[in-house]
């Protein structure tokens, strides 16, 4: 995908790796196939079965729009996620409009709103990247919200939270390879 042109979604995609990472969330990349089963990654949850999950994107040089939001949640869920297991979405967003109260709120309150509405969802997770200059090195953090359902199909007694709160681990995975990794391999 990034050999393609795609290069903000395939890097939001490996965002969500690195989150899901740091945090000792198992879960592996999914090839993309047929509509209904083309989703991103599949979730090992620790409470439950597996979890399809699809990434979107919001551009960096878009323009807020909550119709764009509710179109991106639209078409994981049409799309991408399978309609007998358990989905769960991860948007990323600009820095900016989570910088925004106005905007972070509203973007919120669109997840919510489709959660109640699609039961084979059990969680959104609104994410935004931030890089900060910090002398001669970049400072990177992530803003996270994650929203789950409590009216989906699946077992209503289990947490599907995918983070718990905790700080992401101090130390890098021994199994982690480096985007600089990924680029200098030859196919």
């Amino acid at each position: 995908m990034i050999a393609s042109g795609e290069i903000e979604a395939s890097y939001a995609e490996l965002e969500v790796a690195k989150l899901l990472m740091t945090r000792n969330v198992n879960f592996h990349f999914v090839k993309p196939s047929i509509k209904g089963e083309s989703f991103d990654l599949l979730i090992d949850a620790p409470f439950a079965s597996q979890v399809c999950t699809d990434t979107k994107c919001k551009l960096e040089t878009g323009d807020f729009s909550a119709k764009g939001i509710l179109h991106s949640l639209k078409q994981a869920t049409k799309r991408n996620l399978p309609k007998d297991r358990p989905g769960a979405i991860f948007l990323k967003i600009p820095p900016e409009w989570q910088s925004s109260p106005t905007i972070w709120a509203e973007i919120q309150n669109v997840c919510k709103d489709f959660l109640k509405q699609h039961l084979r969802l059990v969680s959104i997770t609104i994410f935004a990247s931030h890089m900060l200059p910090t002398g001669d090195m970049l400072r990177f953090w992530f803003a996270i919200v994650e929203i789950t359902s409590h009216i989906h199909r699946f077992n209503p007694r289990m947490n599907w939270k995918f983070f718990d709160g905790k700080n992401p681990l101090n130390s890098t995975p021994k199994s982690w390879i480096t985007l600089e990794d990924i680029l200098s391999t030859e196919d």
